[in-house]
């Protein structure tokens, strides 16, 4: 048996659809990086590699994206999720709110906005377009660098060192802490 479940995305439990959580890194035109968890990320080509980013008109990584045109997809891993989720309380711009937040900023490769130490790996964009629905919009990203823990990048399973977390519902996020690879089937 089916049950309909309220099409009003917010309210879905359970959830046919998780979003990745990243911390997004971005800077004001005074040069203060801000940090904040979306999880309304997806590719939309691979080549070259675009991202879509959800957003509220309201969000100051909206706000900071569209004067500056950068950011930094941080991914935390499963041990920083009650942080992740804590950084989506408001806070006025300051210059330090990375370190405010208990992260570490470090230089990013190609962009302004600094990558987090603590988060495993890091995709940094640069704005490429920008459709407005009201108050939010979806931001197309272009990929210019990407980086991750060494650890990660040489374990058999990278997502057993990953651990990834994903927005479920609100307060309820979900992880992957293996990889497994496809077995066609008979």
């Amino acid at each position: 048996m089916k049950r309909e479940i309220d099409v009003a995305a917010r309210n879905w439990r359970p959830s046919p659809l998780a979003g990745p959580i990243f911390l997004v890194t971005t800077v004001n035109a005074q040069g203060w990086t801000n940090v904040a968890p979306k999880s309304l990320i997806n590719f939309i080509t691979v080549s070259p590699p675009r991202l879509v980013l959800g957003c509220s008109r309201g969000h100051h990584t909206s706000q900071n994206l569209l004067a500056n045109g950068e950011c930094v997809l941080n991914l935390p891993q499963d041990r920083l999720a009650g942080r992740a989720w804590a950084a989506a309380e408001p806070r006025p711009p300051a210059p330090d709110e990375a370190e405010a937040r208990g992260f570490t900023p470090i230089p990013a490769l190609r962009v302004r906005p600094p990558r987090l130490a603590e988060c495993a790996a890091h995709i940094e964009c640069r704005l490429e377009g920008v459709q407005w629905y009201g108050d939010e919009c979806v931001l197309v990203l272009g990929v210019v660098a990407a980086s991750a823990d060494a650890e990660a990048c040489d374990a058999e399973d990278p997502y057993a060192v990953l651990r990834p977390i994903f927005f479920l519902a609100p307060g309820i996020f979900g992880t992957i802490t293996a990889g497994t690879p496809v077995r066609p089937s008979a």
